[in-house]
């Protein structure tokens, strides 16, 4: 089953690799597939560096809570995937929502935030239980 390349491609890796770090990399540490694969994305994106996660609940409650912490703001649909709303909780951020693709009701809530905070207003772009796009409007 598969193709040969694959195959042989996955099994080359466990010779050599084993089956993983069996852990995440914080505490098990980074295998040099994982810098490669950073340096080719980073290299793809003309950017400086890139970072990996294992998967999107990770990303999304690491990025969060690292951006934000006490006395800063998030706003977020109400519709936002489990893993943004811990993100949210988990940053320490004043945690508003906003209704669901509403944009009125997004600007009301950012109205009534302190002039001179940091504020992140964060929303699926494809919402998970329902299929819908958000409506933020498209910059220019």
């Amino acid at each position: 089953m598969g193709h040969p390349r694959i195959n042989k491609a996955a099994k080359d890796a466990i010779d050599r690799y084993g089956t993983g770090t069996h852990g995440v990399r914080t505490l098990a540490g980074s295998l040099d597939l994982h810098t490669e694969l950073e340096e080719t994305i980073a290299e793809f994106k003309k950017a400086e560096e890139a970072v990996t996660f294992s998967s999107g609940y990770a990303t999304n409650l690491t990025v969060i809570s690292t951006l934000l912490g006490r006395g800063d703001y998030v706003i977020s649909d109400k519709l936002n995937h489990a893993s943004i709303v811990d993100g949210c909780l988990m940053s320490g951020a004043k945690f508003l929502r906003f209704r669901h693709n509403d944009m009125q009701d997004l600007e009301d809530r950012l109205k009534s935030i302190p002039s001179g905070s940091t504020v992140l207003v964060i929303a699926d772009s494809v919402f998970s239980m329902d299929g819908d796009l958000n409506r933020f409007p498209k910059s220019g």
